[in-house]
């Protein structure tokens, strides 16, 4: 999808106020995923190729123009077992990272529970590039209410 111009800023808009809406009626358990097409592998999968860096780059900020922040979990798998190698595992581990690191884009990754077998689960904050300091007060926000007590 292309969001550049008026047109995408109000399809983002609408669908922000959607997924708020949908998240509200269920109970806080809608789960909205918005990317920027990081993975190569993604565009294979659908027949599309995979545009250069800088377009990716602008395609996400103006996607992310009228948000404030965006919350995800930091990673898609609980900590993985000892003694898998580092390089079958990189592909997974930074898929909801690094297209927000490529982006220049502010990311804070914050404790928020258990998650399978116990294990340590956290959500990522980010926000636009140069909004550090609202990015670091969700942050606090958030740990402050997941924080036992």
């Amino acid at each position: 999808m292309n969001v550049n111009g008026h047109r995408g800023r109000t399809l983002v808009n609408n669908l922000a106020k959607r997924a708020a809406t949908l998240d509200r009626i269920s109970g806080g358990r809608f789960i909205l995923g918005i990317g920027a097409g990081w993975q190569v592998n993604e565009h294979r999968a659908y027949g599309f190729e995979l545009p250069p860096p800088k377009e990716r780059v602008d395609r996400f900020a103006e996607l992310m123009r009228g948000i404030d922040v965006v919350l995800t979990p930091t990673q898609p798998i609980v900590a993985p077992p000892v003694g898998i190698g580092d390089l079958e595992l990189r592909g997974q581990l930074t898929k909801f990272t690094y297209p927000f690191s490529a982006t220049g884009a502010p990311a804070l990754a914050v404790p928020c529970g258990e998650a399978e077998d116990g294990l340590p689960a956290s959500i990522q904050v980010i926000g636009l590039p140069g909004m550090d300091a609202l990015v670091l007060g969700v942050g606090a926000l958030l740990e402050s209410h997941s924080s036992p007590g």
